[in-house]
């Protein structure tokens, strides 16, 4: 597995892995993946924070498949803690051994 950077110009990639894991959205909000999820991850920041510290990342089987992503926020909540905002696979990776 590799984990590659992104950016807001793969936005379609991160919605994709959203709608590939339908069951946490509708843990969080009670609703399936809205057409905005993507850009709502990207756009979310807790308190004090700024878009530098922010990384979103997929995660790339060895077929280059995108089968995850994880949202990381560097220096929150303490400048020396790295914040796991989301670990999310497809659901169709869940439950085989990958986390």
């Amino acid at each position: 597995m590799k984990i590659k950077r992104v950016n807001s110009d793969n936005e379609a990639q991160i919605q994709n892995i959203l709608e590939q894991a339908p069951q946490y959205s509708k843990n969080i909000s009670g609703k399936l993946p809205s057409s905005t999820a993507a850009k709502e991850t990207f756009n979310a920041l807790p308190p004090n924070c700024s878009y530098i510290q922010k990384h979103i990342l997929l995660l790339v089987d060895d077929d280059e498949k995108n089968i995850g992503l994880i949202d990381l926020i560097e220096g929150f909540p303490e400048r020396t803690i790295a914040y796991l905002g989301l670990l999310l696979l497809s659901e169709s990776r869940q439950g085989v051994g990958l986390g």
